[in-house]
C-alpha cells in the first residue's frame, strides 16, 4: 500500500510539494486499488504465494504506466529478497507436566523459529508473572523476591501469563504484552526460553483454536 500511496500522488513529469501532491489523491482511485488488492482471488497475498505475485504484477504495471523510474534489479521494479521458511515438524515436540503428556495443538503450540534448525534445552523453569519489566509504569514482575533477592531467570525457562495489569492503557498493554517486548526483556536477563500461558480473557481477541493454528503456521523471515 505504500507504493500505491506514493504513485497515487506523484506524476513522473512534475515535481510537487507535499500540499500539491496531497490534493491529487483520489478517494475513488484509492478504493479501486484497494478493492483489487483485497479481492479473494489474491488469496491473502502471502509472501511467495501466487496471490502475492499477482498483487506485485498489478502494482508494477500501474507504476510502469505512470512512467516512474525503476529502482530494482536489471532496470526493473522488483528487488529479490532471500527468506528462511521455518515450520515445526509434526510429532517432533512433546510437553509433560508431572508425567502428564499434553497434546500439541489442543493443549499447547510451539511457534517455528527461522534462525535455528533445532533446539535442545535442559533447564529449570521459573514463573515470572506477566514477564513485564516497566519501571516507568510502576510495574515490574522481576522485582518479586525469591531466595536470592530479585527474581533470577538467567539460564532458565521462563513461564509467563500473556496479559497486562488493568492499570495499563491500550497502547501500554499492546507494547508490554507483545512478543518482541517480552522476548527482548527475557533475553537481556539471560533466559533460555519462554512459555506463554494464554488466559481465558485473552480469547476476547482470538479463540484458542484460531490462535494455535496461527502460531503453528510456517514462518518467513528475511535473511539479514
Amino acid at each position: 500500500m505504500l507504493a500505491l500511496a506514493q504513485y497515487s500522488c506523484i506524476r513522473s513529469t512534475e515535481t510537487l510539494s507535499l500540499d500539491e501532491a496531497a490534493i491529487t489523491i483520489s478517494v475513488d482511485e484509492f478504493l479501486r486499488h484497494l478493492e483489487i488488492l483485497s479481492d479473494d482471488k489474491l488469496m491473502g497475498r502471502d509472501t511467495g504465494s501466487p496471490g502475492f505475485d499477482s498483487a506485485s504484477h498489478y502494482i508494477e504495471e500501474n507504476i510502469r504506466a505512470l512512467g516512474l523510474m525503476p529502482g530494482g534489479i536489471q532496470n526493473g521494479y522488483r528487488q529479490p529478497i532471500t527468506f528462511n521458511n521455518a515450520r515445526v515438524v509434526n510429532n517432533s515436540v512433546s510437553f509433560k507436566i508431572n508425567g502428564l503428556k499434553l497434546n500439541p495443538g489442543s493443549d499447547f503450540v510451539v511457534a517455528p523459529l527461522t534462525n535455528v534448525k533445532e533446539v535442545k534445552i535442559n533447564a529449570p523453569m521459573v514463573f515470572a508473572g506477566l514477564g513485564i519489566d516497566a519501571d516507568e509504569l510502576h510495574y515490574n514482575d522481576f522485582d518479586q523476591l525469591d531466595v536470592s533477592g530479585k527474581l533470577d531467570v538467567s539460564g532458565k525457562v521462563v513461564m509467563i501469563i500473556r496479559d497486562a495489569p488493568k492499570s495499563f492503557d491500550p497502547v501500554e498493554r499492546a507494547v508490554a504484552t507483545s512478543s518482541e517486548t517480552t522476548e527482548k526483556t527475557l533475553v537481556a536477563k539471560g533466559a533460555l526460553a519462554v512459555v506463554r500461558i494464554f488466559p481465558e480473557s485473552f480469547e476476547g481477541v482470538s479463540s484458542w483454536s484460531i490462535l494455535s493454528k496461527k502460531l503453528a503456521q510456517p514462518r518467513l523471515r528475511y535473511v539479514d
